[in-house]
């Protein structure tokens, strides 16, 4: 899982921005405590482990005013990743998109999980929800920051050298390939800026380049939103684990966050 981990943050750093990684975890963990404890609790405990989760997660020291949370999100795109890694089960994510939007939502795509989550860049808030019907609950936090700019973190994260690779075709959009590659990585990258969604409003790419290995900086055109489609990563340093990650789906799905359904902690 650490490996897994040090890809997933070496990827969205490439591409996005290292908060991501983070919500990626929470989300992990939330949906793996919650199935845990629907195996052995009884339906009066569920709000209970909830709030256990919650704090085990460390949500509760950086809550927000439910005041800061927009009255409705709407999504109308929806992308699942698959996260393969050596020896380890495949882990979909399911993300939620608005065109233009400074939010997404995401969910664990596993049995037991009924975990929703938003996050609002525009607000610097992200939304935690569990539950449905009657049982509706959420909760409102500061959006994880990720602090470290790419000159302060390990040079075998972000010193690579890299080159263009032949385009490909995924998912019926025409992709950019790009090879990182280092002493201790060997990674593979397809992106597009042909889709109509894209996770660069809600991550700032443009306005986080200082994240950014040197070539990245100035490797996106003014206003280009990218989206990752596929990323193939070589750990050297670990008899040459691999990990994929991949975009098996982008589809026109509606989905609504409906903040006067819940009940806010």
């Amino acid at each position: 899982m650490k490996g897994l981990k040090t890809v997933w943050m070496i990827t969205l750093l490439l591409m996005f921005s290292g908060s991501h990684a983070q919500i990626f975890d929470k989300i992990k963990e939330a949906a793996s405590q919650t199935a845990a404890k629907k195996t052995k609790s009884k339906t009066g405990d569920k709000a209970a482990n909830r709030n256990d989760s919650y704090k085990g997660m460390g949500f509760g020291k950086n809550k927000v005013d439910v005041s800061q949370v927009s009255d409705v999100y709407d999504f109308t795109w929806k992308y699942a990743m698959k996260v393969t890694a050596d020896k380890g089960k495949d882990v979909v994510v399911d993300y939620f998109l608005q065109p233009n939007a400074e939010y997404i939502g995401t969910s664990a795509n596993q049995s037991g999980s009924d975990m929703f989550m938003v996050m609002d860049n525009k607000n610097k808030i992200m939304v935690t929800a569990f539950g449905s019907g009657a049982e509706k609950m959420a909760l409102a936090s500061k959006m994880p920051e990720y602090e470290k700019s790419a000159d302060e973190l390990d040079p075998k994260y972000t010193k690579f050298t890299y080159k263009a690779l032949p385009n490909k075709v995924i998912l019926g959009y025409n992709c950019k390939g790009v090879e990182a590659s280092n002493a201790s990585y060997i990674m593979k990258f397809y992106y597009t800026t042909d889709a109509k969604v894209s996770f660069a409003n809600v991550f700032n790419v443009q306005h986080s380049k200082s994240k950014m290995p040197d070539f990245f900086k100035n490797y996106f055109k003014p206003n280009e939103k990218p989206l990752l489609l596929l990323m193939e990563s070589k750990d050297l340093e670990n008899g040459g684990k691999t990990t994929v990650m991949e975009c098996i789906a982008l589809d026109k799905e509606t989905k609504s966050f409906k903040k006067a359904e819940y009940k806010f902690m």
